[in-house]
C-alpha cells in the first residue's frame, strides 16, 4: 500500500503478507519531510481494514521496544507485545534473520486482534 500525494508521489507505503493465522506488517515507511502528519498511522489503519477484508483475526508486526517512536506507537494502535510462548514458528524464523544483523533482545513481537464484522459466520468443516 502507497501513501501518495495529489500529484501521485510516493511519501509512505506499508509492505504485509499473510502470514501465519493472520497478517504480518512488514514494514512501514514514510519520507521524513513528510513525517508527523498522520501518514505511518493512516497506512497501518488501511493493512488493519485489509486484514479484517481477509477474514484474518489479527496483524502481527516486530519493532524495537526501546525506541519512543516504535513499539508507543503501535501500542497507540492497540498493538500489544506477545509473550515468547504465543510467538508462532514463523515469528521465530524471523527473529533467526533478524539476529543476524540486529539486537534482537531490543526488539518485540506485537499483535493487534481485528474487529470482526458481525456479518462473519463460522463455517463447520
Amino acid at each position: 500500500m502507497a501513501a501518495r500525494l495529489e500529484d501521485g508521489s510516493v511519501v509512505g507505503f506499508a509492505l504485509a503478507r499473510p502470514l501465519g493465522s493472520g497478517m504480518y506488517l512488514d514494514q512501514v515507511s514514510v519520507a521524513p519531510d513528510h513525517g508527523k502528519q498522520g501518514i505511518g498511522r493512516a497506512l497501518v489503519l488501511r493493512v488493519i481494514t485489509e486484514t479484517e477484508r481477509r477474514r484474518l483475526p489479527h496483524l502481527s508486526l516486530s519493532t524495537f521496544r526501546d525506541l519512543p517512536w516504535n513499539a508507543p506507537f503501535y501500542a497507540s494502535l492497540g498493538f500489544k507485545e506477545l509473550a515468547r510462548d504465543k510467538m508462532e514458528p514463523y515469528m521465530l524464523e524471523i527473529e533467526e534473520a533478524q539476529q543476524a544483523v540486529m539486537d534482537v533482545t531490543k526488539r518485540c513481537f506485537m499483535r493487534r486482534k481485528v474487529r470482526r464484522p458481525m456479518f462473519w459466520t463460522r463455517h463447520s468443516g
